[in-house]
């Protein structure tokens, strides 16, 4: 795995990283019922969406969970695609849809309101009157 770029004439081949990426897959945690898709959204950024693929049928009814070494994995695609350890990673969780941080999607988040009894009482003045 390599990246280029084609529009700098000093460029120069980067060393390649002896680990393939299957290998840093297993290093990293990951199952054969993972799927963990990659994608460029800027420079030196990515959006990585990680999806588990099995159920529970593929461990006789029993739910598994798996964590990931999410730093060692971000660590390792960097060396992969750079041949040099990076000199810093900033790890970012955001909403499924990937368009802000997820703590700020939980503030942003509709909040319901649940009355006793299932009786809903509006008072005078509200803004739907």
């Amino acid at each position: 795995m390599s990246w280029f770029s084609f529009d700098d004439p000093k460029h120069t081949p980067v060393k390649q990283s002896n680990m393939t990426y299957s290998q840093l897959l297993k290093k990293s945690g990951f199952t054969d019922g993972m799927r963990a898709d990659i994608e460029p959204r800027g420079h030196d950024t990515i959006l990585l969406r990680l999806a588990n693929t099995g159920d529970v049928f593929d461990s006789n009814g029993e739910v598994q969970f798996t964590q990931i070494k999410l730093r060692e994995f971000s660590e390792g695609l960097y060396m992969l695609a750079n041949g040099n350890k990076p000199a810093s990673i900033v790890i970012e969780e955001t909403s499924l849809s990937a368009n802000q941080p997820y703590e700020e999607m939980l503030k942003n988040k509709s909040k319901w309101l649940i009355q006793k009894k299932y009786k809903i009482e509006r008072k005078t003045g509200d803004a739907r009157d």
